[in-house]
């Protein structure tokens, strides 16, 4: 396993540059790339607040559990024996034959030359065990300082930890949440302790803003999934306050979809529906729902789809009408 620190990259322009950074922009960053889009994470905050850039490098292993030993908590896979701590994350509940992933610290060994488990994973079967290394990458900003990460060049989203992992030729993901990093000495490594607090995380395209409590990205879909409570609001005349269980954006298409008992309020008229898709450039939302229900001050219009018009609250059914009224 081997880590680069922050302040190793920063002694290095050339490297910098690799990691995403130009020599006009100094400040530790990450970068991934889909198709022509770029996502690219960076830390606002002074190098001496919270972690610059930490990047690791892990090695793990992928095939059946061959054995447990409930007494020395020692693993076998592939024909190789780990061993276990109080520290070891268990994710899952797993028994001999399970398939697993476990990531290991080859330079960490006991009296019995067997390598530390750092993780054990219950994963699906494959077809065949295998051995890969999976790079982290760590952005973390304390208060009053947020990592920043923009997705293409129109959505930007905050929190105070970023953290990208990278398997080779396989995924690559990032996660943006609350919480803190602590370095810890002994194993030379920086501990990530995620915290659910409820609008951590903030989203904002355009005249839009999205509150959450965790932002979790796969570069494999272009898809984000922000975990709720959702607070929605935005700009207009008047403005919109929204609310819904969770929320999607989508890289590639830059829309933000609102999920799960979805209320929007903008004056006078409540909008529930079961899904909101939200087209920021054109100023529209779609909602979906069984039915989408408008309340306002002269009536009340049912539907299953319906055209939402951000900036006025203006509303047109598109399929299954199932009330009407005239607002004046």
């Amino acid at each position: 396993m081997a880590r680069w620190g922050g302040w190793v990259l920063r002694a290095t322009p050339l490297i910098l540059m690799a990691w995403g950074l130009s020599q006009a922009d100094l400040r530790p960053t990450i970068t991934l790339e889909r198709g022509e889009k770029t996502i690219r994470a960076v830390k606002n905050g002074p190098d001496e607040a919270g972690v610059p850039l930490f990047i690791e490098y892990e090695d793990l292993v992928r095939g059946p559990l061959e054995a447990l030993d409930p007494a020395t908590g020692v693993l076998m896979v592939n024909g190789t024996a780990y061993y276990t701590d109080a520290k070891t994350v268990w994710e899952g509940s797993v028994e001999a034959q399970d398939w697993v992933e476990v990531v290991y610290n080859a330079d960490l060994q006991d009296a019995q030359g067997r390598p530390y488990a750092i993780r054990v994973a219950a994963i699906p079967p494959a077809a065949a065990p295998e051995a890969k290394t999976r790079t982290r990458l760590l952005l973390f900003d304390p208060e009053p300082y947020r990592v920043e990460v923009t997705f293409g060049t129109r959505t930007v989203a905050y929190a105070h930890i970023a953290l990208v992992e990278r398997v080779k030729d396989e995924r690559e993901t990032l996660v943006l949440a609350d919480g803190t990093a602590t370095y810890l000495e002994a194993e030379d490594t920086f501990a990530v302790a995620f915290a659910d607090t409820p609008q951590a995380v903030e989203v904002r395209q355009g005249e839009s803003v999205v509150f959450g409590t965790r932002l979790e990205y796969d570069n494999t879909t272009g898809l984000a999934a922000i975990t709720g409570p959702i607070r929605f609001e935005r700009a207009g005349d008047p403005p919109i306050h929204g609310t819904a269980q969770s929320m999607t954006y989508n890289v590639d298409d830059e829309t933000l979809t609102l999920q799960g008992a979805v209320q929007l309020v903008q004056g006078e008229r409540t909008t529930r529906a079961a899904q909101a898709v939200v087209r920021e450039e054109e100023g529209l939302a779609f909602l979906y729902g069984d039915p989408v229900a408008s309340e306002g001050p002269h009536g009340q219009v049912e539907g299953r789809m319906v055209r939402y018009h951000l900036e006025s609250g203006e509303l047109v059914v598109l399929e299954g009408v199932t009330g009407i009224f005239e607002d004046r």
